[in-house]
């Protein structure tokens, strides 16, 4: 589209002279509007090419505040920068809110920037993604899709497309921390690190090998599941008999109508729900795959130090369930150093199979140049959509990372 620079045109409706436009941007859209008869007409910005998607951990917005190191605000400007620029999006998540809540003195600042810097686009709840990742190995399973188990779609993961153009201000509106709230997250997190406290105990008086961890991870959860769901159903499975609103039973639910709804004739469809949680097709879903192998890394470190017992961090089940559910949509995350360690282990394959990289603090320079990178290969058609939409960059897209490139 070409974009006039006249105050307007003659309407196409009511002929007024020079009533109709300049066009402004509504949202992905270039609006035109009579000011005489309010006739209008909108069409789509230019399409984006693909954004690289970043996930920065908690510990990365904990030092943009107080960070004293000079490469924490060298990235956030790099990050706003390549943002603006249409390159990346930053999304923020569940986790954050949720780790956000729990550090009191900071918890409005820290939200004030993962909402900067992901703006409209946020990753769905861990269930949702749960839900389209096992509903689509379930039919898999069942032979009702053609999608294989590890087969991720960006809609999983994000509500909007991350893609789009991010122009428009977004506004939040902050609400006062409800403290029960507050005490659920901190008790929810205190239950699973006493859960964690008893494995690593059994993890480090019985060590295995990592691919017996791998397969008894993946076994008990599916066994998990389907006992919590046990505990509080009916005899019958009826599909419009929800039996709880926890997560874990919903999706154990879920499954179960898909069940029932390829098979109409079965009268046992937790039997069948059951065998799929057993097999191969479960196993390869995403998040239970990733999962699986991140605490496979950790039983088997834990169960080689044979003198001192490692001690479970709160934040580990935080942030393998936030590694395990963001991961296979990004292109690259940013995580806490000791979590570095078992991410980036040859045997996550996160690289090879999804096509994320993981970086931390110890490899921050190698972070900067892949900022760089995308910096310098900004297309020249993707500098002629930024002329168009957003023109106060004109003065600075003949150059901006052209140094980069020619390095």
């Amino acid at each position: 589209m070409e974009i006039s620079a006249v105050v307007g045109v003659d309407c196409p409706a009511c002929q007024a002279t020079a009533s109709f436009g300049p066009p402004h941007i509504m949202g992905q859209f270039w609006f035109t509007r009579c000011r005489i008869c309010n006739y209008y007409t909108d069409e789509p910005l230019p399409p984006l090419g693909r954004k690289r998607v970043i996930y920065l951990d908690q510990f990365v917005l904990g030092n943009f505040v107080g960070g004293s190191d000079p490469f924490w605000p060298e990235l956030r400007k790099r990050l706003v920068t390549l943002s603006q620029l249409q390159l990346i999006v930053c999304p923020y998540s569940e986790v954050h809110r949720h780790e956000s809540l729990l550090q009191h003195d900071l918890r409005d600042v820290l939200k004030d920037l993962y909402q900067s810097l992901g703006g409209e686009i946020h990753f769905r709840f861990p269930m949702e993604i749960e839900e389209s990742q096992l509903l689509r190995s379930i039919r898999w399973f069942l032979k009702t899709g053609h999608e294989s188990p590890n087969h991720v779609r960006v809609k999983d993961a994000f509500q909007d497309d991350p893609n789009r153009w991010a122009i428009e201000p977004t506004i939040f509106a902050n609400m006062s921390t409800n403290s029960a709230i507050v005490e659920g997250v901190r008790a929810y997190r205190d239950s699973l690190h006493q859960g964690l406290r008893a494995d690593f105990e059994e993890w480090h008086k019985n060590p295995r090998t990592f691919d017996e961890y791998l397969i008894e991870h993946a076994r008990r959860h599916g066994q998990r599941l389907l006992a919590q769901y046990r505990e509080v159903a009916p005899p019958t499975f009826t599909p419009e008999g929800l039996p709880s609103t926890d997560p874990g039973i919903m999706l154990v639910h879920w499954l179960g109508c898909e069940v029932k709804e390829s098979q109409a004739d079965s009268s046992e469809p937790l039997a069948i729900v059951a065998r799929f949680l057993e097999s191969d097709a479960f196993r390869q879903t995403p998040f239970v795959d990733i999962s699986s192998r991140l605490w496979a890394i950790i039983a088997e470190r834990v169960g080689k130090n044979r003198k001192t017992p490692q001690n479970a961090k709160r934040s580990d089940a935080f942030d393998v369930k936030m590694i395990s559910r963001f991961a296979p949509y990004c292109d690259a995350m940013f995580i806490d150093r000791s979590f570095h360690a078992v991410a980036s282990d040859d045997r996550m394959k996160m690289d090879e199979d999804f096509g994320v990289k993981v970086f931390s603090y110890p490899s921050k320079g190698e972070f900067l140049d892949y900022l760089d990178e995308i910096l310098a290969s900004m297309s020249d058609d993707h500098r002629e959509q930024l002329a168009l939409v957003q023109p106060q960059l004109t003065s600075v897209l003949s150059f901006l990372g052209r140094d980069k490139a020619t390095q």
